[in-house]
């Protein structure tokens, strides 16, 4: 199956993983229909990590890791903590957004916040998130990978083509296409 990787706020993450968000609002999307979305936790804001007694995630000031990470919780930060199928992806204009058509489906933020987040772009997407699995280990970036095709057009008009498979260092500032797990 085809897949994305996508950055969320340790916030989102938190929601996500409990269920509360069921949505992720973007400016763009991928050109499949159907597709897996790893979720990458960033490291800013708070702190997001997953209890060792229950298993359950909270998020709190990152002024508190020192002894979360002494206690043996697993840091959330900066790793990729789940994966979800994407199989329908809603557009919403700035017409719908006047006209609080979307509060229902997103209840994360107001119209007229999702108006501000939309800026200029003609549209927000709204991907339904299905079938969540939060991994008991998270996943570092290094494990996933992406394809890079590129062209040499330095020699007279002769293309080569180069496939080659390019380990993820930095994350995405919204999503990349990569390669399923």
């Amino acid at each position: 199956m085809k897949a994305v990787l996508m950055s969320a706020r340790p916030i989102y993450c938190e929601w996500i993983e409990t269920e509360d968000k069921n949505v992720m609002v973007t400016k763009t999307r991928p050109n499949m229909n159907t597709f897996k979305v790893y979720i990458y936790c960033t490291k800013c804001g708070n702190l997001l990590y997953k209890s060792n007694n229950n298993n359950t995630v909270f998020l709190t000031h990152k002024k508190y890791r020192d002894s979360i990470l002494r206690d043996n919780h697993i840091e959330l930060n900066g790793k990729v903590i789940g994966e979800f199928i994407c199989n329908q992806i809603n557009e919403y204009t700035e017409a719908d957004l006047l006209n609080n058509k979307c509060t229902d489906e997103y209840p994360c933020m107001s119209d007229d916040e999702l108006l501000a987040y939309k800026g200029k772009n003609k549209v927000l997407y709204f991907w339904r998130i299905s079938d969540l699995i939060i991994y008991d280990n998270p996943k570092e970036l290094s494990e996933f990978y992406r394809h890079d095709t590129s062209y040499d057009n330095s020699f007279g008009g002769y293309f080569e083509d180069r496939d080659e498979r390019t380990p993820i260092t930095r994350p995405p500032q919204s999503w990349c296409y990569v390669e399923g797990v």
